[in-house]
């Protein structure tokens, strides 16, 4: 059964931006407007929503954090629009992996609905109830959900057809493939009349994808071609990129290569731009399939290794089962046979690895009765034409492969033996390497939360001890102002220019914004804080991908380790200019930190100071790599690591 994945969509009315800056530049616009002295509840209900609806492609916990501000004023007031702000934190939970806590949700809204009905917002809700059974074995309920949306708003064109075509991959995942193409096409239909050219041209892809699978290329041909009108008017990364490469493979299949090449060049490029690594991983496999067909074959390696490069990092079976297929090949018309055999093996490899277990014993189980069977029938037909003599020639070499099977046995019991041994001896191994392992584990951290107390203690003995006293000194002072007036004003000065610096260095040794938000938000204050006190150096922040996501002690060391290289291009490197960014793709985080100034000589460094001591520490216990360059012209530090290997998760 092929998997497929409905498309969801926020009950708020969200305009589609893919560049990840406007959509902060739109978020910070929104947060503006909630800074007026006198906002209504509706705007700040409708503001933290449309918040919390952008942060839904950049952030999820803040998304989730901005929808419960809408909904806590929602309750407090005349629950304007509550049923949204629900409807939405459900879906917020369920791209959490929460389905159970996202139907609580949903019910909670469709309580509010019995209140005051909405057929427009209780079908947005069914839909996204029969979302949150995606992943179980409940298909009744999926269906049951998704039919109950569909009939609120059947008279609704611009409403029905997304829900039409949600409704058919349910179906086609249920193997109802009839019934998933009648509701294809009226997804099809509906989308045209409404004018919602994002289903219209998901509807026009699939609608090709079935028109392949009956073997009438022309009439798939017609319904692509279609959707390059849509690609010019959507503009959209995603759209582009599988209307061309199905157009592009098309065209491949039908011979039409002159058509296929830029189809799929542009389908490649559309990949890059949305930085979908798996489209970009297919996108190089179509290429090189393209010029293979072609007898291209150098040109034809030449994307499967890009295709390699990209593998070697994010492994996705059932690509490498289509590259490796054709890659084989390729190498065997180059004449280079061992890189063709290399090949080949990995695609053996990886096809078994695709099929489940219970399939190959099915497979394996129905061979060996067949073959059973097989034998079973020779025999009793050769007994019956065999002689006397000849029954006697059997029974003797029955008792031959008697004996042969008895050493066999032993030979094999043998074999065993030694493989459980040394099984055995290789568990005892590991455990001591674990033992080991979660020894060194409790010592980083005993340290690490030595430091951070110590850390805590100092800033507190700084801003509840000296500031205290520079403050009574500033009013004693202040008192004698009149008498000499020049030198006590200097006095004042420069007690105002300590005070500010044991501020700075409390807030730097235990900042609150990490006790209050996440690592993003946390890294975006220190570095708008150090620009506030340290108006000749720029530091800039950027964050790219999804939401960081790690237990808290994980985010202390990432944040102080982003915290010591910052102070040390500021103290040691006299940088004008910093650049921090944090990414996070999938389970991977990656930290750098770039500066322009003096730089220094690795090797002339010796010994490493406690600054860099304590951020190979931190570096330790995340279990990340590291690179780092320096010269003339500056520093660059790029620090990565693997959310899933972190100690302690």
């Amino acid at each position: 059964m092929k998997a497929t994945r409905l498309i969801p969509f926020l009950i708020c009315s969200l305009s589609v931006l893919y560049c990840q800056g406007q959509v902060m530049a739109t978020i910070d616009s929104l947060k503006n407007d909630l800074k007026r002295t006198e906002v209504t509840d509706s705007t700040y209900i409708t503001n933290n929503l449309l918040i919390g609806g952008y942060f839904a492609s950049v952030n999820i916990d803040s998304s989730g954090g901005y929808m419960r501000k809408a909904i806590k004023r929602s309750l407090a007031t005349d629950r304007y629009k509550i049923v949204k702000g629900l409807g939405n934190l459900g879906l917020i939970h369920f791209y959490q992996s929460n389905a159970d806590s996202a139907r609580y949700y949903y019910d909670r809204a469709l309580e509010y609905l019995d209140q005051k009905d909405n057929a427009v917002e209780r079908s947005t809700i069914y839909a996204n109830y029969a979302l949150s059974y995606q992943n179980s074995d409940a298909h009744e309920k999926r269906l049951e959900y998704s039919q109950k949306a569909i009939d609120l708003v059947e008279d609704d064109p611009k409403e029905v057809c997304l829900l039409y075509f949600n409704h058919s991959l349910i179906l086609q995942e249920l193997d109802d493939i009839k019934g998933a193409r009648a509701y294809l096409e009226k997804a099809w239909e509906t989308s045209n009349i409404s004018k919602d050219y994002r289903v219209n041209a998901a509807a026009l892809k699939r609608l090709a994808q079935y028109s392949i699978e009956d073997n009438d290329l022309d009439q798939a041909r017609a319904y692509l071609e279609e959707g390059l009108e849509l690609c010019d008017i959507l503009q959209s990364p995603e759209t582009n990129y599988h209307i061309y490469s199905e157009l592009g493979k098309l065209y491949d299949t039908m011979g039409l290569y002159g058509k296929a090449g830029p189809f799929l060049k542009k389908a490649h490029q559309n990949a890059v731009a949305r930085n979908h690594k798996f489209e970009i991983m297919a996108s190089y496999i179509y290429l090189g399939k393209h010029e293979f067909l072609q007898g291209n074959y150098s040109k034809a390696n030449d994307y499967f290794e890009r295709f390699e490069a990209l593998y070697q990092i994010h492994p996705e079976p059932k690509l490498g089962v289509q590259a490796y297929a054709t890659w084989g090949g390729s190498e065997h018309k180059r004449g280079r046979y061992k890189k063709s055999n290399e090949i080949y093996s990995k695609y053996i490899k990886l096809k078994d690895s695709v099929f489940s277990e219970n399939s190959r014993k099915a497979v394996a189980d129905a061979e060996t009765k067949y073959q059973t069977e097989k034998k079973d029938k020779e025999i009793a037909t050769q007994q019956l034409a065999l002689s006397e003599q000849e029954a006697q020639i059997q029974k003797k070499q029955a008792q031959n492969n008697y004996m042969l099977g008895a050493v066999l046995f032993l030979a094999t019991a043998g074999l065993l033996l030694l493989f459980l041994f040394k099984q055995r001896q290789k568990r005892k191994n590991q455990e001591l390497l674990t033992l080991k392992r979660d020894f060194q584990i409790k010592t980083l951290e005993s340290l690490i939360e030595g430091e951070e107390k110590e850390r805590l203690r100092v800033a507190k003995e700084l801003h509840d001890g000296v500031n205290g006293d520079l403050a009574a000194i500033k009013y004693k002072l202040s008192s004698l102002l009149e008498m000499n007036h020049t030198v006590i004003q200097e006095a004042i000065t420069m007690i105002d220019d300590s005070c500010k610096q044991v501020r700075a260095i409390s807030h730097n040794l235990i900042p609150p914004s990490l006790e209050n938000f996440d690592l993003v938000e946390a890294t975006q204050i220190f570095c708008s804080n150090l620009n506030d006190v340290l108006p000749e150096t720029e530091i800039v922040f950027l964050h790219i991908g999804e939401t960081v996501g790690m237990p808290k002690k994980a985010e202390v060391n990432a944040f102080r380790i982003i915290q010591e290289l910052v102070n040390n291009a500021v103290r040691h490197a006299e940088a004008t200019q910093i650049d921090v960014q944090l990414s996070s793709r999938e389970n991977t985080v990656q930290i750098t930190v770039e500066d322009d100034g003096k730089g220094f000589d690795s090797e002339k460094l010796g010994n490493e100071g406690i600054g860099l001591g304590n951020v190979r520490s931190r570096i330790d216990y995340l279990k990340a790599t590291t690179d780092f360059i320096s010269n003339e012209k500056g520093t660059s530090y790029t620090i990565e690591f693997n959310k899933d290997e972190i100690y302690g998760d």
